[in-house]
């Protein structure tokens, strides 16, 4: 489920938290001036679903280069507490720097168990996966995700929010959700996210 920001005032504050806004500009600050909201996904491992497949968020865009600098980070939310036995996220450390085509060994992984309100802070071009649910009850958490202001993000906010619900919001929550423009000077670039030659957030004045 995407969109969180139309349809939960929690979600919208979990995903305009300061801490995580800091923690993703801090994370992207080498390759980028500031940061958008890539994907908010509402995730539900349903009972006895079976385990999902290993990937990176970064595989969104395959040509992109993986350095020791990331350009996307995820914060993962547990709804419910994540066990071994409903799903508790497959997490490889490390594994940013391997080459895309390397599989993981049994020894390299670890289980994200949390409880519920923990959260699992990991650069996106991370390995990992959602676990089998072996119980017979679902299990959810949300996935949030924040990419480098230039990059095009997974979830296209402008139109999963609507213009009413962006006036309601912060101003950091707006700019992620790309009602501002990008200012890559700092890092030899130049403007991108224009809108007549100004800044898009005009439009919510």
């Amino acid at each position: 489920l995407q969109g969180l920001i139309e349809k939960s005032e929690e979600a919208t504050r979990w995903i305009g938290d300061p801490d995580l806004i800091r923690w993703a500009k801090k994370s992207l600050q080498p390759l980028a001036t500031s940061v958008l909201l890539n994907a908010a996904e509402l995730i539900q491992i349903g009972a006895g679903e079976p385990r999902q497949y290993l990937h990176r968020d970064s595989d969104s865009w395959p040509s992109a280069t993986i350095s020791e600098f990331p350009f996307i980070v995820n914060a993962l939310i547990a709804l419910d507490d994540f066990t071994l036995e409903n799903g508790a996220t497959w997490v490889v450390p490390g594994s940013w720097a391997w080459d895309r085509e390397r599989k993981a060994e049994a020894h390299e992984f670890v289980r994200a168990q949390m409880k519920k309100g923990d959260g699992l802070l990991f650069r996106g071009d991370i390995v990992h996966g959602g676990g089998a649910n072996q119980t017979d009850r679902s299990r959810r958490g949300i996935s949030i995700t924040y990419c480098a202001g230039w990059l095009r993000p997974v979830e296209n906010s402008v139109f999963n929010v609507s213009i009413e619900r962006a006036r309601q919001l912060s101003p950091a929550v707006q700019e992620l959700l790309g009602y501002h423009s990008y200012d890559g000077s700092a890092h030899n670039g130049g403007l991108l996210g224009l809108y007549e030659n100004g800044d898009p957030s005009v439009l919510l004045k």
